[in-house]
């Protein structure tokens, strides 16, 4: 079993997947940090400085935090757009 285990893990496929792995880590710092840093600061001034995390109401006891939703989207899609602008 060791023997398989060994052969299995000097792939090449293995050590490339984990050299992936990492990069696209920072990579992932890099489009943060654009979307983050600087794009999002823009839209900031553009639409007044309204915080989209800081909107919610209250159902009962609960209160439920659309802003943020709405902040993760707006995220997600800026670093789409950063990613596919990188690698286009």
């Amino acid at each position: 079993m060791w023997s398989e285990f060994k052969e299995f893990i000097s792939r090449g496929n293995v050590f490339e997947l984990a050299i992936a792995v990492i990069i696209g880590a920072s990579f992932n710092n890099i489009v943060n940090s654009l979307v983050e840093d600087m794009i999002m600061p823009i839209i900031g001034i553009i639409v007044g400085g309204v915080n989209l995390e800081a909107l919610y109401f209250r159902v009962g006891g609960a209160f439920v935090f659309y802003g943020k939703f709405i902040q993760s989207m707006m995220d997600f899609l800026l670093m789409s757009v950063a990613i596919f602008t990188v690698c286009h």
